[in-house]
């Protein structure tokens, strides 16, 4: 029999050759999907229902203007976020730590602040938004963002050994970021938005007390925070009239806020139709959509979501939203402590407690027992830049649960290769 030979042509090598490059790249985008394209399910399943509990509050909280659109606008906030995590998983991990690229956030954070500040929409009382094609955009949300990242660095390089290493160059890495930080807040405050510059700046120091400060100064701090808080106090009930009578939004409110019912015509309105709002909900709600406080609510669908929720759903349906939210933070903080990297472990408790010090003064203050501060509740109330916002923070979590996953992955690997090669 003859012996037949096939020539293989130079087209067929080079058709050949793209079908293994191509071949090669699936195979390598699988791999890099099982590492970081898969992050924790719980912690997902927990943003879900938060997110279902957002679009039912939104859609019964604007039955009388139009609940459709509304929802709808929500739904695509939440849609631009789930965007915005995959974006960020695909953002190499060292550059969240990159100190070059902190500060040009920092410092893009800064100019729209600047911007919003003398430039900007007012909305609430403060100049704080930016209109971009139809779309309001606050920039003071994404400084929460900035907030977190720039402390973390700063808390790792916070330590002694580093400050040695780094004396020549502290500019760029301590004094830069931190008073690109500081002229940030500045200009939130003159906006003013009292409420988040103090949310940022108790943010920032929690983590730095957590992480660089001993205990003794820890209890200082602590010591300190309560005598501010009953200084507060005191002067909120005997200058309560003083600070009303000045006709600026922060002081009225701070005055107000004491005894909400002095003022029940004026600045104490909105608390007493909150406190309505629960009382009305009882145990189990009134249901939902057949809410009628929120018709005297001028935030119905923002700063007193949970006063709707609480009137429609009763005890029971706060309860189950401000829970799901308590496990939020508490499973943030979890996933914190089981970080082999400190840069993860001081940013993700950063971003705990800055949803749990929100949660906290949105509640605070629909209850009046802080001054109303115009902080929306994470996850839940209706806002198109803070619930993007809170879902880049999710990926960014995300993005740290799938990258120490692959060290792990990688560690094990090394071990493996070690024993065979001891063998």
């Amino acid at each position: 029999m003859e012996n037949k030979v096939f020539h293989i042509t130079p087209k067929t090598r080079e058709v050949v050759s793209k079908e293994m490059n191509k071949e090669r790249f699936i195979t390598s985008f699988k791999k890099k999907f099982d590492l970081y394209g898969k992050g924790d399910k719980l912690l997902s399943l927990i943003v879900i229902v938060l997110l279902l509990f957002s679009m039912l509050a939104v859609f019964s909280s604007t039955m009388s203007q139009d609940p459709l659109a509304m929802v709808k606008k929500q739904a695509l906030s939440i849609l631009i976020g789930f965007c915005m995590i995959l974006l960020v998983r695909l953002v190499p991990n060292g550059w969240f730590s990159n100190i070059f690229l902190i500060n040009i956030l920092n410092f893009l954070t800064m100019v729209l602040i600047f911007y919003a500040t003398f430039f900007g929409q007012e909305g609430g009382g403060a100049s704080s938004w930016i209109n971009i094609g139809g779309y309001n955009f606050q920039p003071s949300e994404l400084f929460k963002i900035a907030m977190v990242l720039t402390c973390s660095r700063l808390a790792v390089y916070f330590k002694r050994t580093y400050l040695i290493a780094l004396e020549k160059s502290s500019f760029w890495y301590i004094i830069l970021p931190f008073g690109l930080m500081i002229i940030s807040a500045m200009f939130v405050l003159i906006q003013p938005d009292v409420g988040t510059t103090v949310l940022i700046g108790f943010c920032a120091y929690s983590l730095f007390m957590i992480f660089n400060l001993s205990r003794k100064k820890n209890i200082l701090s602590l010591l300190f925070f309560i005598v501010v808080t009953i200084v507060i106090y005191i002067v909120s009930i005997y200058f309560a009239d003083y600070f009303v009578g000045t006709g600026r939004h922060f002081f009225e409110r701070l005055g107000s806020f004491i005894d909400p019912f002095k003022y029940q015509h004026g600045t104490g309105y909105q608390v007493i139709q909150s406190y309505k709002a629960i009382a009305n909900g009882g145990l189990f709600g009134v249901g939902l959509g057949q809410g009628v406080i929120k018709e005297m609510l001028p935030a119905a669908h923002t700063d007193f979501i949970l006063s709707v929720i609480a009137e429609e759903t009763g005890l029971l349906g706060v309860s189950a939203v401000i829970l799901t939210l308590l496990g939020l933070v508490f499973y943030l903080l979890r996933t914190a402590s089981m970080m082999s990297k400190l840069f993860h472990r001081i940013c993700i408790t950063g971003f705990a407690i800055l949803i749990f010090t929100q949660t906290f003064v949105n509640i605070g203050g629909l209850t009046s027992l802080i001054p109303l501060t115009g902080v929306t509740l994470p996850f839940i109330s209706y806002g198109g830049t803070s619930m993007v916002v809170n879902l880049i923070i999710i990926g960014i979590v995300q993005k740290f649960i799938s990258e120490e996953a692959r060290m792990r992955q990688t560690t094990n690997r090394s071990k493996v290769s070690n024993l065979k090669g001891g063998r």
